[in-house]
């Protein structure tokens, strides 16, 4: 049997850990302020608790605190370790395939020169290192080698934060830098796996570097391939059967550490399959949101300072009595990253302000750097003195990144093309086709039917879902009941499939039907609902009630006092297949441009025609036994520039070209009855009108005009509500 851990070693083991936390955490908010990356301050806390202060100051201190225990050692490392893994998961994460794919002829060659020469004078600056330092002569060609690869990668967290900080992340010498570090990343990451290869054989063997190459390509293509399908069924499989809400956080661990597995197994390095895991999950939109939040959360609230922290633990710059090591690796990293990405920029026809900045951008090593100095060292690659420079230099490339790229880019204005897209990058899409999911409740009836064929246009992506959720009870009594009857059956029946008619409209509109059956165990069936939404949908679909004010009523009341989606409530008139003609009554406001987007995005696919309507308000006249007049001065060239003007300014920001939209401006006192009178004559055959939560009305907590055009309209009627967001009351 195998002995448990003695309880000293685990005392002193969460001593080591509360410790390394804490500090790290006060120095990485302490340096936050000052305006410094957090890492700076993480990684100055192992300096402060290792021999560098510590040891060197009360070496007593450090022995009873640090122990030189092998076994103890291991613990923290052991954690250490799993930061380092999700801390390249993160970098997954972020990396972009699509940007890559992207990529222009400037930020290839800054890509390629900028990997090149700076491994080229990592390698030749290895091969002046007296043997003295280094921890292995006998692999002094291995080290050559990692030496190139440390000074030819870049820091894709560090560059991202440094270029979002500066606002020009979205700039085209943003998107540039952004692309060429990920490329750097990934080439960086695989020459250090090879050369992880060659380390377990001791020497630089032709077979097995053909062997690291081929288990390289063949690992990254079965990803790619497979891997990207493979996470896409899990995750879809996770929305469609399980309930936890961290399931999505457990997957994306899981298939994590199964990646780094397989790539320590094949003898590529832990942290390459990780990082592979995180450009899986970055390929699928269905990862939800929420759950990054919390991963990213845990793993940069515990995971990465104990990380940081114990890199810096690590160096021991009392050994360092001669400076110039540090002074030479520093030189050579910043000469490396300037001379060949402004290279590579200007072969690349940039100017040459723009390719000095993608060089000071690239210049930035930051935690990658520290990953691979950590590598290095405890792989017997890196002495601790060659350890502790390229620690040093880390920091100082990454403090020296921002102030420069400010400099440099106050040469550099935006075109007026650039600029233009910049504003309509700046323009969110309320809804995004690729990844909606959306809900839809259902007990049967034709609003429910109604709502499938509308939404599906707008799941038309192979990311995004509609899913139809059944509530029962746990006797499954609800199947006898009234509703059941209502919609489903008619007497002495009892259907065995409750999603039978609306799997017939998903085969009819080409779409597939995400099946749940929930069990209400006595909860009200909108907490239920609400319970479901927050499962990471974007919009909810509703059938109105068939009582005498459609949009009353305690269970609407009670989805729509904080929905955690946008949500569309339908009456619907007729069963038609699709809409041709929609009309969408605008104000201007944020409810309005809801309504805008929900009726866009089913036309995009539909060839349907938009009608945004618009009803100016009559000026006041003295009170007159005369009746009224409409006209009020106002003709139809002036009426016609204000349709104009309203297409222009609100067309979503990224709708389709071919979107056929267009406006109608009419003055009226009564604008409720325009817009009916206005959906009669003109041959709508459905209505989106826009509006808040105005709870505390006694009959229509939506507005009397959502429901009088739920009740007046001669065609069907949608009714959006945005999520958060509810007007005000008059008292």
């Amino acid at each position: 049997m195998i002995p448990p851990i003695p309880g000293h070693q685990l005392f002193l083991f969460i001593i080591q850990f509360a410790l390394l936390l804490t500090s790290a955490r006060l120095l990485g908010e302490l340096l936050k302020r000052y305006g410094q990356p957090p890492v700076f301050g993480e990684l100055l806390a192992g300096i402060i608790l290792g021999p560098s202060l510590l040891g060197w100051l009360f070496p007593w201190g450090f022995a009873a605190l640090f122990p030189p225990d092998v076994q103890q050692f291991h613990l923290l490392e052991l954690i250490s370790w799993l930061g380092m893994l999700f801390l390249l998961l993160l970098t997954g994460l972020e990396t972009d395939l699509a940007l890559l794919r992207r990529l222009g002829r400037p930020a290839m060659l800054a890509s390629l020169f900028g990997i090149i020469i700076p491994f080229a004078f990592g390698y030749l600056l290895g091969t002046t290192i007296p043997d003295h330092l280094l921890a292995n002569p006998a692999q002094r060609l291995i080290f050559e080698l990692f030496l190139g690869t440390a000074l030819a990668i870049s820091a894709v967290p560090v560059i991202a934060k440094i270029l979002l900080d500066l606002g020009i992340l979205k700039r085209n010498i943003g998107t540039i830098v952004m692309a060429a570090a990920i490329v750097d990343d990934i080439a960086g990451w695989t020459i250090l796996s090879m050369l992880m290869g060659m380390m377990a054989k001791g020497t630089l063997d032709v077979t097995a570097v053909a062997q690291g190459i081929a288990s390289t390509t063949i690992f990254v293509g079965v990803a790619l391939v497979v891997g990207v399908r493979v996470v896409r069924r899990m995750l879809r499989w996770i929305d469609e059967h399980v309930q936890v809400e961290e399931a999505h956080i457990t997957a994306i661990l899981v298939v994590t550490l199964i990646c780094a597995a397989i790539t320590e197994a094949i003898g590529i390095h832990a942290i390459f399959g990780a990082f592979v895991a995180g450009v899986l999950f970055a390929q699928s939109p269905r990862v939800r949101a929420n759950a990054l939040e919390k991963l990213v959360g845990v793993v940069h609230g515990v995971f990465t300072p104990v990380f940081f922290a114990f890199v810096g633990l690590r160096v021991d710059l009392t050994q360092l009595q001669d400076p110039k090591l540090v002074i030479l690796v520093l030189v050579t990293a910043c000469a490396g990253k300037l001379v060949g990405c402004t290279l590579g920029g200007l072969l690349g026809r940039l100017s040459w302000w723009e390719s000095v900045s993608i060089g000071i951008g690239m210049n930035a090593r930051g935690g990658m750097e520290l990953i691979i100095a950590l590598v290095g060292l405890t792989s017997g690659i890196l002495s601790s003195e060659v350890y502790s420079s390229l620690v040093l230099m880390a920091m100082v490339t990454s403090l020296m990144a921002p102030p420069l790229l400010k400099w440099s880019l106050s040469h550099i204005p935006p075109s007026s093309e650039e600029q233009e897209r910049l504003n309509l990058t700046a323009q969110r899409s309320i809804f995004d086709k690729r990844t909606l999911r959306v809900l839809l409740p259902t007990a049967g009836g034709p609003n429910a039917m109604t709502a499938l064929r509308m939404a599906a246009p707008m799941v038309s992506h192979d990311d995004a879902v509609v899913t139809a959720l059944f509530l029962h009870t746990d006797s499954a009594s609800i199947f006898a009941g009234r509703w059941w009857t209502r919609w489903w059956r008619t007497p002495g029946e009892m259907p065995d499939d409750p999603f039978l008619p609306l799997q017939q409209v998903a085969r009819e509109s080409g779409v597939t039907l995400e099946k749940r059956a929930v069990a209400m165990n006595g909860a009200p069936l909108a907490t239920v609902i609400l319970k479901e939404a927050q499962r990471g949908y974007d919009l909810i679909f509703l059938g109105a009630s068939s009582y005498q004010h459609p949009l009353g009523g305690t269970f609407l009341e009670a989805v729509l006092i904080d929905p955690p989606a946008h949500v569309a409530i339908i009456k619907a008139r007729d069963e038609k297949p699709r809409y041709e003609r929609i009309l969408v009554p605008t104000t201007g406001d944020a409810h309005s441009q809801l309504a805008i987007e929900f009726a866009a995005m089913y036309a995009e696919d539909t060839n349907a025609h938009v009608t945004l309507f618009h009803v100016l308000p009559l000026p006041e006249r003295p009170r007159s036994w005369w009746p009224r007049r409409r006209e009020t001065g106002l003709d139809h060239q002036v009426l016609n520039m204000m349709a104009d003007t309203m297409v222009w300014e609100m067309r979503p920001a990224h709708a389709k070209p071919d979107l056929r939209l267009a406006a109608k401006v009419i003055e009226g006192e009564h604008p409720t009855e325009e817009i009916l009178r206005e959906a009669s004559r003109g041959g709508y055959d459905l209505v989106v009108f826009g509006t808040a939560n105005r709870s505390g009305r006694a009959d229509s907590f939506l507005g009397h005009r959502a429901e009088q055009l739920v009740n007046q309209a001669p065609c069907t009627v949608v009714v959006v509500l945005p999520k958060g967001l509810r007007a005000s009351v008059p008292h």
